[in-house]
């Protein structure tokens, strides 16, 4: 088995299309700041409409985005994040 893990930089809008056909896992593990916190995660529902697992962490609204179509770990937690994936 291959274990292959790819950090994206930021693409324009136009390319994340392209770019989730070729992933089988998104993750967005964001952290709340004091002052900030993950509004929406619009990726996420890219990624779900593009048939993409998806991982997020408890920040903000992710858990509200994801709901019961993805796993939700405790944000700022590795082993909590390992444990997702598998």
């Amino acid at each position: 088995m291959l274990h292959r893990i790819e950090f994206q930089t930021p693409v324009t809008h136009e390319k994340i299309a392209t770019i989730l056909r070729t992933v089988d896992i998104l993750v967005l593990p964001s952290l709340d700041k004091p002052d900030w916190r993950e509004q929406f995660g619009h990726v996420l529902i890219e990624a779900m409409a593009s048939k993409v697992c998806v991982v997020g962490s408890n920040a903000g609204e992710i858990p509200n985005v994801i709901a019961d179509a993805g796993v939700i770990f405790q944000q700022g937690n590795e082993l909590a994040l390992y444990e997702a994936l598998h």
